[in-house]
């Protein structure tokens, strides 16, 4: 796992959220274009830090309960 850390900041790179967030690498560079993951550009590479990931999750989307079938209940 690639993270760097600048003074008290924790930084990660695609490759290892995309392991933290188990979805593909791509998805995360979709949401970091698309304005959804909020990034820097070191080099050639995206970090995002440890507060963006954590607003980006408190962000996303909620997922409501399926309600049972009755029918199925019996």
């Amino acid at each position: 796992m690639k993270t760097i850390k600048i003074g008290r900041k924790q930084f990660y790179n695609v490759e290892t959220l995309s392991k933290m967030l188990k979805i593909p690498s791509e998805t995360v560079r979709k949401y970091i274009n698309r304005g959804r993951l909020k990034a820097i550009k070191i080099g050639k590479f995206y970090m995002v830090s440890e507060e963006n990931l954590q607003k980006f999750l408190d962000g996303g989307e909620q997922v409501r309960e399926i309600p049972k079938n009755k029918e199925s209940d019996k």
